[in-house]
């Protein structure tokens, strides 16, 4: 068989990919293994989401705490807003925390969520 390559030039003896069946197949193989590692990865990724929710429900008193605390200084910011502010802290927090460097997980978070609330402003 014959292909066409560019400009129309037949080049003997080579074979479309497309018509090529063990091409066929080892596209497929190799398309089986994206498919579970894609599979796997969307997995993983939903357990970190549903972690990092669990995390910011249960300091839900530390972003109250800290909506109260920096009410005084941003007086036009409703509470509601700044514990918001601070509950996506919370989840930076909760993402990037590695308990090996010694610090409580409660000053991390403070530190994002603070950092949250000057980077909205």
């Amino acid at each position: 068989p014959h292909h066409r390559l560019g400009r129309g030039l037949a080049v003997p003896g080579l074979i479309a990919v497309a018509e090529n069946p063990r091409a066929r197949a080892a596209r497929r193989a190799w398309s089986e293994p994206l498919t579970r590692a894609r599979i796997i990865a969307g997995q993983l990724l939903a357990q970190e989401r549903a972690r990092v929710a669990r995390v910011v429900e249960s300091h839900e008193g530390l972003a109250l705490a800290f909506a109260r605390d920096m009410a005084p200084r941003y007086p036009d910011a409703e509470v509601d807003d700044l514990a918001q502010l601070a509950r996506m802290g919370i989840a930076e927090a909760a993402r990037r925390f590695d308990p090996a460097r010694g610090c409580k997980f409660s000053t991390y978070a403070w530190i994002w969520a603070r950092a949250e609330v000057t980077n909205a402003r």
